[in-house]
């Protein structure tokens, strides 16, 4: 439901020649709201909350920001896209685990049945809550989903079995970070003229 995330999808399917393929759109998939921490440059951040808060919250998996306060102007539910969300469903704050378990509803209900079906899915979101759909599709550890990088505008691929396991990831852009994530992809055989 975020302006960015929106944008980018529709240039992306313009650029792939798919403008008419339809879009779901899902607050599932926003960004991690950083609570007190959100909108504040880091030295602010800092000097508010201490500088072993602000890294914790940015680093550690379970550890969320300080929270909003409902009275706060930046508060989710003083926002018309989520007035017809339940108050409770609304972070004032998340860590990397919180962000996982919003997602999941979304991943169990739109995203598994359309791979289920054999069916090609795009997702267009923001850094943390594409870690947290990888935590999810790819069994990422724990300790290991605030390490995971996931790079701006680059469009990471996985390909999948049966049963949804992950048998290739990659970015397709680069092809010095496809032995980093995963097998590289065939090298296709040269065209020759006939």
């Amino acid at each position: 439901m975020l302006r960015r995330g929106i944008d980018t999808l529709r240039i992306t399917l313009r650029a792939m020649g798919l403008a008419s393929v339809p879009i779901v759109e899902s607050w599932h998939l926003n960004e991690r709201h950083f609570g007190a921490l959100q909108g504040l440059k880091r030295l602010e951040a800092f000097w508010r909350f201490g500088p072993r808060r602000v890294w914790a919250c940015q680093h550690r998996y379970a550890v969320a920001p300080p929270s909003l306060a409902p009275s706060d102007p930046r508060h989710p539910s003083r926002d018309t896209r989520y007035a017809e969300l339940d108050a409770n469903e609304i972070p004032a704050a998340e860590s990397l685990r919180d962000t996982v378990e919003r997602i999941r509803p979304f991943w169990v209900t739109s995203l598994v049945p359309e791979l289920r079906k054999g069916h090609s899915v795009l997702v267009v979101a923001h850094k943390n809550s594409l870690r947290a759909l990888v935590r999810l599709l790819d069994a990422v550890s724990d300790e290991d989903v605030p390490r995971l990088a996931i790079r701006t505008g680059r469009p990471l691929f996985f390909a999948l079995d049966r049963g949804l396991s992950v048998v290739e990831r990659r970015y397709l852009d680069d092809p010095a970070m496809r032995s980093r994530l995963g097998p590289a992809a065939p090298r296709p055989a040269p065209l020759r003229d006939a």
